[in-house]
């Protein structure tokens, strides 16, 4: 009998936009891991890495392509911590970042996840995770992502 296990790590983003007037809107994106994040498992199996934890949230405005072995963003001009992680059932986690009215104010192209040694200084870290998003935000609202990361069997 053959056993077939496929494992996985996804991530996603639960986008809420809140404009002052009170409206809301929602998003949702699928995420990509680089070859940083999954090395940084790898080496936490074998012992040489023991700093896992999603530590900041960061945006910038560049929109070259994505590719796997990119380990900063294109331009990174804004960074926050995540403001509430948790996990949420097997296997799985939620990070939130809040961006607010007056933050961000700048055309963004691009979403980072950093993790490890990372700090609030600007590509440092490692990037776990790249994706391109469009939104030209301005102080008229403010920007909630919630981050749900899924390591799984299937």
């Amino acid at each position: 009998m053959k056993n077939r296990e496929r494992n996985g790590w996804l991530g996603e983003y639960e986008i809420m936009t809140i404009y002052k007037d009170g409206t809301r809107s929602h998003e949702q994106l699928k995420n990509r891991i680089t070859d940083a994040g999954l090395n940084m498992i790898r080496d936490a199996f074998l012992g040489e890495r023991n700093d896992l934890q999603l530590k900041y949230f960061a945006l910038g405005d560049s929109d070259l392509p994505l590719e796997d072995n990119q380990t900063q963003l294109g331009n990174e001009r804004f960074r926050t911590v995540f403001v509430d992680q948790k996990p949420t059932g097997i296997g799985k986690t939620q990070s939130t970042a809040i961006v607010l009215d007056n933050e961000a104010v700048f055309s963004i192209r691009e979403i980072g996840i950093f993790a490890g040694p990372a700090t609030d200084e600007a590509n440092s870290g490692i990037m776990i995770s790249r994706i391109l998003w469009n939104r030209d935000k301005t102080n008229l609202e403010s920007i909630q992502f919630v981050r749900t990361d899924t390591l799984s069997r299937r």
